[in-house]
């Protein structure tokens, strides 16, 4: 319970480190940032709105901890008679949580709100937060080294609430201590709001309050969008493409693109390639690689026209470069393709590294099978684009005809292959060389279509 706590509490405190947790809209900006309204009550009004919804998704984790310490200390079986009490657990837990965690936001939001006043400019604000989290996994660190076996004695003002809503501290003490954190929280916010700039606070959070409508609205490219603008609004140094024209420029712009809008959601679905690669190589059942294929090849085909949607969705920018469409579609495809074929590499080194047996034919079907996957991908999203939509920034999403174009190119050479070597005796080599022939045939069948169907957009 206090880890969560903590964790939230330093979450809150590297935002309001970096921007304004205080998010107006447009309208917002011009009402309140022009008039000689009181900062502070501005300041808990919004502080207190986005504490109710954020806190919304603790209150029901502290009702389960509550809950499990109950059924952990009790043998026998609950019956209808027990009910009172199991409820009684979770809701004295619950009261607890309510003023800690408005302790925890508060205190951040303070130093945001400090940070506010006026033209102050503190960079290594930027630092308080990771520095915070690593001072707190080295003290328990330190603490276990040194034989204790408890909560370290320096977490106990946390702590001593949280005993008191599991029955195991006088309650009331504990509520006591928990309502002061959330008063010494409220006063210090309050106080550090009294010269905050709204004038600032609106124009770091200007994009902000669009950003969490296309969130909750399901928008996500929206969303990315924005997101993305903010990342490169601040201020880069213009970077440098190569001096050799056509196709090595396109590659370079697409480079700089994957390194500026790497997020969070990114690496996560790259390491869900990474994961699934593993599952096809380890997994000795061949229905369960099946699976493992439908969900690589959504994962891989999502990556591999990642840059090809976004020149889609500039298509009046796009008819106007200098470059041919076969150059186009090389170009938004080869970046991907290259990060796709290492980290399969990177599976094969880590299957290999594990010990286990893994076919031949399969490890020889995987580097093909990337770039299959690429080109069925592309064919699927060109077949549906539409000039109208472009124009309108629309782009088509994939559709079964990736996995079943990926299975089919993929799949009748791989078990012909395996037919072959494993039924029919014939060499290892000549069946591998023959497949990838077939395979790379088949590759640039795809691109060439892909050529003509984006050569064809009306």
């Amino acid at each position: 319970g206090a880890a969560a706590i903590i964790a939230f509490f330093l979450f809150e405190l590297y935002i309001a480190t970096r921007r304004s947790p205080f998010v107006f809209s447009e309208a917002d900006s011009y009402l309140l940032a022009l008039t000689p309204v009181d900062r502070r009550a501005v300041a808990l009004i919004w502080f207190v709105g986005a504490w109710l919804i954020r806190s919304l998704f603790f209150w029901p984790g502290s009702i389960v901890l509550g809950y499990g310490l109950m059924e952990a200390q009790t043998v026998a079986g609950f019956t209808i008679a027990d009910l009172p009490m199991y409820l009684l657990a979770g809701l004295r837990m619950l009261i607890m949580a309510i003023p800690l965690l408005l302790a925890a936001q508060s205190l951040a939001w303070s130093v945001g709100a400090w940070r506010l006043q006026g033209t102050r400019y503190v960079p290594a604000l930027r630092w308080v937060a990771p520095g915070l989290a690593v001072l707190y996994i080295a003290g328990w660190i330190l603490s276990r080294a040194a034989g204790g076996a408890g909560i370290p004695i320096w977490l106990w003002p946390l702590a001593f609430p949280l005993q008191a809503g599991l029955r195991a501290a006088p309650f009331l003490a504990g509520l006591l201590v928990s309502l002061a954190w959330a008063a010494l929280g409220l006063f210090i916010l309050w106080s550090a709001a009294r010269k905050m700039s709204l004038a600032r606070a609106s124009q770091e959070t200007r994009s902000q309050e669009a950003m969490q409508a296309a969130i909750l609205t399901g928008a996500s490219g929206l969303a990315e969008e924005i997101r993305q603008r903010q990342r490169l609004g601040v201020g880069r140094e213009p970077s440098r493409l190569p001096l050799r024209p056509g196709l090595a420029a396109l590659v370079w712009r697409n480079t700089i693109q994957w390194q500026r809008s790497l997020t969070f959601g990114q690496v996560l679905s790259w390491v869900g390639i990474l994961g699934l690669t593993l599952g096809m190589l380890l997994i000795p059942d061949w229905g369960a690689r099946a699976w493992a294929f439908v969900f690589w090849s959504i994962l891989v085909g999502q990556q591999a026209v990642r840059y090809l949607k976004m020149d889609l969705k500039r298509w009046w920018l796009m008819r106007q470069l200098p470059f041919s469409f076969a150059k186009i579609l090389l170009g938004d495809v080869i970046v991907p393709l290259i990060g796709l074929c290492v980290t399969g590499l990177i599976a094969l080194l880590i299957a290999t590294f594990l010990g286990q047996t893994i076919p031949t034919i399969l490890v020889w079907l995987f580097l093909p099978g990337v770039a299959v996957v690429g080109m069925a991908a592309a064919v699927d999203i060109l077949r549906t684009c539409k000039s109208e939509r472009l124009l309108a920034g629309t782009a088509p999403d994939l559709s079964l005809l990736t996995i079943l174009l990926a299975a089919l190119v993929i799949g009748i050479p791989g078990w012909i292959a395996w037919l072959a070597v494993y039924r029919w005796s014939i060499s290892l080599g000549f069946v591998l060389l023959a497949v990838l022939v077939v395979i790379a045939s088949l590759v640039y069948a795809l691109y060439r279509l892909a050529i003509n169907l984006f050569r064809s957009i009306r």
